[in-house]
């Protein structure tokens, strides 16, 4: 097991990705490249092995301790949780790897083409670290996009669930986030030109399968105890429309990933959404 430490103190703020400003720039490249910082800091290992890289944020001597697990999906929102959390008093601990659903299900991985065995070891072992520690807070999010049916979402879902809140004081499932019909930052290098490039560069939010995914995870979540849904589709997509740049930021990196200067907006969002209980406080 590999462990990343990133630590902060009360004169420092999160460690934030360099590239975060370009994201503001339409048609730069630099939206491609606006990603959180567990990239740069190599803690996500993809498909290549089923090593633990915990990467760790935060105050040296913290008084609460929360956790973010998933895929890339899940990755993209730890801008939000970094401007959620005062790093003077709080910890995150990323857990990672892109491509590894967080449903407790055999997963065919068609870039791969077999079954994607490391994603189920780490995920285990992940799990494992995570019940044993103290932790406040537990986030997970990932992607919709995965082939399993309605009840491999709800029972394997499940699984992770109740493996996860064991020892956890509170944990937020969060909800994947509509999807561009396009790559958002080539749309708005193509309508560089345009007066206005987000009425060249949006599409509808509403997908079938995200919209039945949506339901079913807000469901088993809702059932739970000690777990709440975080809905995500109102704030990235607002009225059902998704666009490539809203209000001068642009959203998405790609089709489906949120910039890192966009996720951070969302942590008001999240916010409203935290009962009282469960709610991470400064």
């Amino acid at each position: 097991m590999c462990l990343m430490i990133v630590m902060g103190s009360k004169l420092l703020q999160w460690s934030t990705s360099s590239e975060a400003a370009l994201a503001t720039q339409p048609g730069h490249a630099g939206p491609a490249t606006d990603l959180p910082p567990i990239y740069r800091d190599r803690c996500d290992d993809w498909y290549h092995g089923d090593v633990l890289k915990p990467c760790i944020y935060g105050a040296k001597e913290p008084t609460r301790t929360a956790v973010l697990i998933g895929d890339s999906i899940g990755a993209q929102w730890f801008p939000a949780v970094q401007a959620m959390l005062d790093p003077a008093q709080w910890q995150i601990i990323v857990l990672t790897k892109s491509s590894c659903p967080m449903v407790d299900e055999p997963f065919f991985y068609q870039r791969i083409g077999r079954e994607f065995t490391e994603c189920t070891s780490w995920r285990n072992k992940a799990i494992d670290w995570i019940n044993q520690r103290n932790v406040d807070v537990i986030f997970i999010g990932g992607t919709a996009s995965s082939e399993f049916t309605d009840r491999q979402w709800s029972e394997g879902s499940t699984r992770i669930l109740e493996r996860l809140s064991r020892n956890a004081g509170h944990v937020y499932l969060i909800e994947a986030n509509p999807v561009l019909d396009f790559h958002g930052p080539q749309c708005l290098s193509e309508h560089r030109g345009a007066e206005d490039p987000a009425e060249s560069c949006h599409s509808d939010a509403h997908n079938p399968r995200y919209d039945r995914v949506s339901r079913i995870l807000k469901g088993t979540a809702n059932s739970m105890p000690k777990t709440s849904w975080l809905e995500t589709a109102s704030w990235v997509c607002p009225a059902g429309r998704c666009d490539a740049i809203r209000d001068g930021v642009v959203v998405f990196r790609d089709n489906q990933h949120l910039t890192a200067t966009f996720a951070a907006t969302a942590a008001d969002h999240f916010r409203r959404q935290m009962p009282t209980a469960g709610t991470p406080q400064n």
